[in-house]
């Protein structure tokens, strides 16, 4: 009986050992991620993969470690490098079609440069894409897909954009962290594209003409008005008291007018024809003028005695001067001064040489005016006699 029972032991204990064997055998013939042994054909089932990651996981439910990421995306690390290869047979640029530019739109898509359809069209947001993209990478920023930017193309990661939000946002911040290639500013958390806003270019559906009437008020010479408009183009007509012009622009576009007479006028474009006024009344500038007030008639004045000659002015400059001239009937007989100021007195003597007379006048004339014209003068005539001058107290000269 103790040899059935020790012989039944030694069985099942060799059929344990065996087993172990098998087992050991199969695990070391499976590498990570074999369904079967390549020694004894058996299932590699049991054999967890390379820190018991399966694809999608972050972290290992074995080892707690991160999964390496880049091997969840290697198929489309793969497609990427065979759309590049296949988009750089010819250079991509603005008003191509096909299914080149489609895998290349795709790929901007899925790195986040591009928002459009995958329509296969490389319109204006693709060459905006690329151009983010080329300026990203330090590339000549031109909108064109040449050789180089072709070769950047090809190491960009693409993510697997049909993981679950959360994945996807884990494996794009590790997959930045050590991918200078990929933009700075952070995916967008939805699939759905973001409206871009532009201003719309001008078009000329809106684009009229209509005609302006200038008109000068108080001008009778010839007059300009002139303006442009958002297009850059001028408009100048010209006329005397008035004149008629077509201008065009676009429906509700506000024209700026000006004119030669100076001042401005605004007409808004609406087809209808309008009215640009401006005053062009001119204000006649202030005249200067000349006061004789001594002597202006009828006095007295002693040869050899002193005379107050006086006189006032308007209008006249700080820096002007008169000079007094001495007329016998309306003849000029001396200078009796020069460059005196605007306003003031003179003290004169008449000399020896001056006849006596009834018919004199004092005349002051503004100075350095070639015309003559600013001038005043005695209102009548005074005399000038010989003997003592009762009209005048004498005038004392030193003590």
């Amino acid at each position: 009986m103790k040899k059935y029972i020790l012989a039944s032991f030694v069985f099942i204990l060799s059929l344990i050992l065996l087993g172990f064997n098998v087992n050991s055998a199969s695990a070391a013939n499976c590498a990570p991620g074999d369904l079967f042994n390549t020694a004894t054909g058996q299932s590699c089932d049991t054999i967890p993969a390379a820190n018991d990651c399966a694809v999608g996981d972050l972290f290992s439910s074995l080892t707690g470690k991160p999964c390496n990421i880049s091997q969840d995306n290697s198929s489309l690390q793969k497609k990427a490098a065979t759309s590049s290869n296949t988009s750089s047979q010819r250079e991509l640029t603005l008003g191509l079609k096909g299914s080149d530019v489609k895998e290349l739109q795709q790929i901007l898509k899925d790195a986040g440069y591009y928002l459009g359809k995958i329509d296969g069209n490389y319109g204006k947001r693709t060459a905006r894409a690329i151009r983010e993209f080329q300026d990203d990478n330090e590339i000549s920023v031109t909108g064109k897909v040449d050789a180089n930017t072709f070769a950047k193309i090809k190491e960009v990661d693409i993510v697997n954009i049909d993981t679950s939000e959360n994945i996807r946002l884990e494996k794009l911040k590790v997959i930045e962290d050590n991918n200078p290639m990929l933009p700075s500013t952070p995916f967008p958390s939805t699939s759905k594209p973001i409206p871009i806003l532009s201003t719309p270019e001008p078009t000329t559906s809106g684009f009229i003409s209509e005609q302006v009437k200038c008109v000068f008020n108080g001008s009778k010479t010839n007059q300009s008005c002139y303006t442009t408009n958002r297009d850059g183009k001028q408009f100048t007509f010209y006329g005397i008291e008035t004149v008629v012009g077509t201008v065009s622009g676009y429906n509700g576009e506000m024209l700026t007018w000006k004119s030669s007479c100076g001042g401005y006028a605004y007409t808004t474009m609406d087809g209808q024809n309008k009215y640009a006024n401006f005053s062009c009344a001119t204000v006649s500038p202030l005249l200067s003028s000349i006061t004789v007030l001594s002597p202006n008639g009828g006095e007295s004045i002693v040869l050899g005695s002193t005379y107050f000659i006086s006189w006032s002015s308007s209008n006249m400059s700080e820096g002007d001067s008169v000079r007094i001239e001495l007329y016998k009937n309306g003849v000029y007989q001396e200078q009796i001064a020069f460059n005196q100021p605007v306003f003031g007195t003179y003290n004169w003597i008449p000399s020896g040489k001056i006849l006596t007379g009834a018919d004199y006048k004092i005349r002051i004339v503004k100075a350095y005016d070639n015309s003559n014209s600013i001038f005043d003068e005695s209102d009548s005539y005074f005399s000038i006699v010989s003997g003592i001058n009762n009209s005048q107290p004498p005038v004392i000269t030193s003590i």
